[in-house]
């Protein structure tokens, strides 16, 4: 037996029997694991700032924010791609009305004090302030992705298609959505224009609210392959394109994308493929 083989155990059995003074290291561990496994929020870290880099060979010039929240993607996408025009929306009307107020000076960027959704209504959200942090969610039921403290209030959304066709916009070449569980909602809404192949890349989110929508990362794939599109989870240096991977359905993510195989260039400029542990 070699020594990794005997050792091992030993390990194990030593974490068991002494919880307490393998609590930190356990803790430690897990901090490690999920920054290995890119379970990160930070954009400039977690490869969404990365993937604008990227993006910037290829012109984007039509962009959708859905779920803006404060900003920051609509003000990486500006400065990185200099595109013709970002659709930025945010459902809460007081996260909406500073995000008027940041970009008032940016003529390409539309803020849009709705959400969007399958359907035109009106809805009740969750708006949570938690220090730095802050959420809207549609998921007004259950608080398993965040305990923060909420405020109920009134809103409206809309559908993705029914706005592209008043605005006059016959094709999004990225749409980023993050909108606190409704994914689902959000992606039918646009279901015109995934039909016709004008969406290109869509990046979108998959964490642990998913447990509250009962939409698994499986439902994803399948919804993106029926229209053509290849999936792959964001990592730092690019994108991890492939079949679905039930090993990934861990509710962590936390982001995704999905590129149109018609897109072959950008898919090789995007494509990553990290080290897995064995």
């Amino acid at each position: 037996m070699g020594w990794k083989a005997s050792l091992v155990p030993r390990i194990l059995n030593h974490a068991q029997q002494h919880r307490r003074f393998a609590g930190k290291l356990a803790r430690a561990c897990e901090q490690y694991l999920a920054s290995y496994n890119n379970h990160d929020y930070r954009m400039d870290r977690n490869g969404e700032f990365r993937l604008l880099e990227l993006l910037r060979p290829f012109n984007p010039q039509v962009l959708f924010d859905v779920g803006a929240n404060r900003g920051e993607w609509t003000e990486a996408a500006r400065r990185l791609l200099g595109p013709r025009s970002i659709h930025a929306f945010e459902i809460a009307p007081s996260m909406a009305a500073d995000l008027r107020v940041h970009f008032r000076d940016a003529p390409e960027v539309v803020i849009n004090d709705f959400g969007l959704s399958d359907a035109a209504a009106n809805v009740e959200i969750d708006f949570y302030l938690d220090g730095a942090h802050t959420g809207t969610t549609m998921l007004t039921q259950d608080h398993v992705h965040d305990k923060s403290p909420r405020l109920r209030q009134q809103a409206r959304v809309e559908r993705g298609d029914v706005y592209c066709e008043r605005c006059g916009i016959e094709t999004i070449d990225v749409l980023k959505v993050d909108v606190e569980g409704v994914e689902p909602r959000t992606l039918a809404g646009f279901a015109r224009l995934f039909e016709h192949g004008k969406i290109g890349l869509v990046q979108f989110e998959y964490n642990s609210i998913n447990i509250t929508s009962r939409h698994l990362l499986r439902d994803f794939y399948q919804f993106f392959e029926g229209y053509g599109f290849e999936v792959g989870k964001l990592w730092a240096q690019g994108v991890s394109f492939g079949p679905y991977d039930f090993t990934e359905e861990n509710f962590r993510g936390p982001n995704y994308v999905a590129l149109h195989k018609s897109r072959a260039a950008m898919k090789q400029a995007l494509a990553y493929s990290p080290l897995r542990a064995r």
